[in-house]
């Protein structure tokens, strides 16, 4: 209705002369039509809060997926073979993976840390598992690329490396 309303302001006030009456006129229409879509969200706000802080994470939920397969992890069987010379500030490095090499980092998946303690031997080879997360999840039957990312003492992330992980698929 107020979309309506606006819509209609819009056409009614459409070539009519630059005066400062007319202008005064579309916008307190505007003015109105503000405080009533103000007022629609206080109402919601004031009185389903409750109901909306339930229902969210529900929609949500069942939006990412249609069926409850895309909520589990999926076993990949990828190996990942790591050449990395950490330092002693070095805690791990995250391992992310990605069927697209270019694709932003946002979209490449999270496929777990390597911790320093664990890097014994050089290259270090280890097996992992990526979730699938919404309908974001790799391909295996096609190439799937990987890059790291050193985290240091204090949590500061350091630059991403594509060139020191190899993924196989076994």
């Amino acid at each position: 209705m107020v979309a309506e309303d606006v819509e209609n302001d819009a056409k009614e006030f459409d070539g009519k002369p630059f005066t400062g009456k007319i202008v005064a006129e579309y916008f307190g229409n505007h003015g109105a039509a503000i405080k009533a879509l103000a007022d629609v969200l206080k109402e919601l706000i004031e009185n389903y809060t409750l109901k909306l802080i339930i229902l969210i994470p529900i929609i949500l939920l069942f939006s990412c997926t249609k069926d409850a397969s895309g909520l589990v992890v999926k076993k990949y069987d990828l190996t990942a073979v790591l050449t990395v010379k950490p330092t002693q500030e070095t805690v791990c490095y995250e391992v992310f993976v990605s069927n697209n090499k270019n694709a932003p980092i946002n979209l490449w998946l999270f496929a777990g840390r390597v911790y320093r303690a664990d890097l014994k031997t050089t290259p270090y080879i280890f097996g992992f598992d990526v979730p699938t997360v919404c309908y974001l999840t790799i391909d295996v039957k096609d190439s799937v690329y990987g890059f790291t990312r050193e985290v240091i003492t204090g949590g500061e992330r350091l630059k991403i490396d594509y060139d020191n992980i190899i993924i196989h698929k076994n």
